[in-house]
């Protein structure tokens, strides 16, 4: 699931009209039917109880563990080990859905669990992987420094380097 698209609805410890207690999650505002994608690898744990209705546990390789409650449908199984970016369930959370557990509207829940088992904040885990995956842009800046090092070396090329640098610094600012 991409956070960018969608709104953070309750946000973790919140206490509001619907959380007497504080929320153990966050809950991102979705249309029933939104994917949602594993962010990290590990092994998948099935379950439906009274508060989350169906739900995904992921126990992801470091031993943290994420769970994705509110659930429509679920497209991995009990004991299923899943990669990076494999679909594991729908969102749902509908009032009066089947399984959707105690909820108010549609929506994902999402609670993160350390290796030693406390309960911890989802947003840092979440928005963390969107910053990895913009930060990989640093390559395509380290390259131009690399093949200006070697424009330099060869002096004869400079004319074609320096096009090839406006044409690499165009790419970087437009992407």
């Amino acid at each position: 699931m991409d956070l960018k698209n969608y709104p953070i609805t309750s946000q973790f410890r919140e206490i509001d009209n619907v959380h007497s207690q504080p929320h153990t999650g966050v809950d991102i505002g979705t249309k029933t039917g939104t994917k949602i994608y594993s962010q990290d690898s590990g092994v998948v744990s099935i379950t439906v109880d009274q508060w989350l209705g169906n739900a995904v546990r992921l126990k992801l390789d470091n031993g943290m563990v994420v769970v994705y409650g509110h659930l429509s449908k679920i497209y991995v199984s009990d004991g299923q080990y899943v990669g990076v970016e494999e679909c594991l369930a729908e969102t749902g959370g509908a009032v009066g859905s089947k399984n959707s557990g105690l909820t108010t509207g549609e929506h994902c829940h999402i609670s993160l669990y350390n290796s030693s088992g406390t309960l911890i904040d989802p947003t840092d885990y979440l928005f963390h992987h969107q910053e990895i995956e913009s930060g990989s842009t640093l390559i395509l800046p380290i390259f131009i420094i690399i093949l200006c090092m070697v424009v330099w070396r060869f002096k004869y090329l400079l004319f074609y380097g320096l096009g090839i640098f406006s044409l690499l610094l165009l790419i970087f600012i437009f992407s």
